[in-house]
């Protein structure tokens, strides 16, 4: 052994190791020997010692890779669980510096991911209203789309424990230790956020997790965490409550107080003259929000999609959770209203996600001012494409690059926010704020 245990500490065997990368996921390769000298590093420091007290001077650059790691950062409560939390993050980076290296491959997989978008909408409505219907909740589809919930990567495969996947990089020694220590505490937070949830919906430790997250994968959280630290369209559900009225039906009876009134004589009298009070409850109040998306052609780039799908994420997470519900529309001159999608609980914000449909992108010039007066008249009406509304308190996002013109004292009649991936468009800015709505520049 290269670093020894804490005397009140059995260093984990082969057996031991296995097992321990069985639980958390982890299937590659990797080497027994360093997890169980990293093991044996730890244990001194549950016992109120440091990982210093484990040194023999055998291999003096792993030693120092072990001093510089900030142990606190990586997964686990047990010498055994930190140390394979660590060698997951090895591999992890190891995979992360290859992709960033190969340019070549990320952009491949920007072509691949950008063919996904081509999606019809009319398709997209009959996919997402079948999902809806189907029967459970919180299962995925396999690659057939047979509705089963989604398995893991298959039948576990064995590491090989003789493999040097401890990496060649650690005979830099600190440098090293302290790379990965960077690398675990920038990436954990993303996962801490609770925003990458459909990239890590078994909740695997962040080491695991970002094994077979790709360089897109990593941008898209970035975006998402992004999202939730900046942008002021808060949702918060308000609770139930109930409130004082008078009894007007008489099914409405058992609801009168006290209870008691029912049985006097006076009763009929006190009724027919609407005397009796009665308690009812009021709904709670959600966060109702209108995402009216550009769908000209010059929002058809990547960059733009992809912050599309953050910010549809962001608001999915809203619904799902119960503080909002949410109408998706897109526009060019107009509003297609055909193509309205109403989420309102969690299933329907899987359904959507699924789909991975967020627009066509291939109209003509858009017109914000007459979508955002349509969308306000609709709703006075009490409805919106083929949806029937009933609005506490609705809002409008609007979402496009900022190539449009707009009158700059319209003033519109709901609040209104507007997120821009692109250039700045003061005038729309000024119309965002004349209505006390947000605007955000996020490209």
């Amino acid at each position: 052994m290269k670093l020894t245990a804490h005397k009140y500490y059995s260093s984990p065997n082969v057996i031991d190791v296995e097992a321990r990368f069985n639980d958390i996921g982890y299937y590659e390769d990797y080497d027994y020997e360093f997890v169980r000298d990293l093991s044996n590093a730890i244990s001194h420091t549950v016992n109120g010692g440091i990982v210093n007290d484990s040194f023999t001077g055998v291999d003096t650059q792993l030693e120092e890779f072990v001093s510089s790691l900030d142990l606190s950062v990586f997964s686990g409560n047990s010498p055994i669980a930190k140390a394979s939390s660590v060698m997951a993050a090895i591999k992890a980076k190891e995979n992360y510096d290859k992709n960033k290296e190969d340019g070549d491959s990320v952009e491949k997989e920007r072509e691949k991911a950008q063919k996904n978008f081509c999606y019809n909408s009319n398709k997209a409505m009959k996919q997402f209203e079948k999902d809806c219907n189907s029967e459970g909740e919180g299962e995925e589809s396999d690659k057939e789309g047979n509705g089963k919930p989604k398995e893991g990567k298959g039948k576990p495969k064995e590491g090989n424990r003789n493999s040097n996947e401890k990496c060649e990089k650690i005979g830099a020694g600190a440098s090293f230790g302290n790379e990965l220590t960077e690398f675990i505490r920038t990436n954990k937070k993303l996962f801490e956020t609770g925003e990458g949830k459909e990239i890590n919906p078994n909740n695997k430790t962040p080491e695991v997790a970002l094994l077979n997250l790709s360089p897109l994968d990593i941008e898209r959280i970035e975006k998402i965490a992004l999202l939730k630290s900046r942008n002021k369209i808060k949702s918060r559900r308000q609770p139930a409550e109930r409130k004082i009225q008078i009894l007007n039906d008489y099914s409405d009876v058992s609801k009168a107080f006290p209870f008691s009134s029912v049985a006097m004589p006076s009763f009929k009298y006190k009724f027919a003259t609407k005397q009796l009070p009665i308690k009812k409850e009021i709904p709670p109040d959600r966060q109702i929000l209108i995402c009216a998306i550009d769908n000209s052609g010059s929002m058809s780039c990547y960059e733009k999609i992809e912050w599309v799908r953050s910010i549809i994420y962001n608001r999915l997470d809203a619904v799902a959770s119960g503080e909002a519900e949410l109408y998706i529309c897109w526009f060019v001159r107009y509003v297609d209203t055909d193509s309205i999608f109403k989420i309102t609980n969690k299933k329907e914000a899987e359904a959507f996600r699924k789909l991975q449909f967020y627009g066509e992108f291939g109209g003509g010039g858009t017109d914000i001012q007459n979508v955002i007066e349509y969308l306000s008249e609709t709703v006075s009406k009490g409805v919106l494409g083929n949806h029937k509304l009933k609005l506490v308190k609705p809002e409008i996002l609007i979402i496009n690059d900022g190539q449009d013109h707009v009158n700059p004292n319209f003033v519109p009649k709901i609040k209104t926010h507007a997120f821009i991936l692109g250039d700045d468009n003061n005038a729309l800015k000024k119309v965002v704020e004349s209505s006390d709505g947000h605007y955000e520049r996020f490209l």
